[in-house]
């Protein structure tokens, strides 16, 4: 079974566009993908080229444990390969 990409909450989220809703879910995005999860102000997924960014406030966790920096992952295979990482 292939490992998804899941992303949900932050202002683009469907329910906080339409209700205008204030609440935590809907201040932050939250994605993860097999042991990789964050929480930022934005996530955003570009499935085509399997390129995960966050911005904002950005906290991921994953094995290694949590780090603190805006990132862009790519994501293939049950990996999540950093591919950028703002200091």
């Amino acid at each position: 079974m292939p490992f998804e990409v899941h992303v949900w909450g932050g202002r683009s989220f469907a329910s906080c566009e339409l209700g205008g809703d204030n609440s935590s879910a809907c201040r932050r995005a939250f994605a993860t993908y097999n042991t990789l999860s964050l929480q930022a102000d934005e996530v955003v997924y570009h499935p085509g080229q399997g390129l995960r960014e966050a911005h904002g406030n950005v906290v991921t966790e994953d094995e290694s444990g949590e780090h603190k920096a805006p990132v862009t992952f790519y994501v293939h295979d049950g990996q999540a390969i950093l591919m950028h990482q703002d200091g």
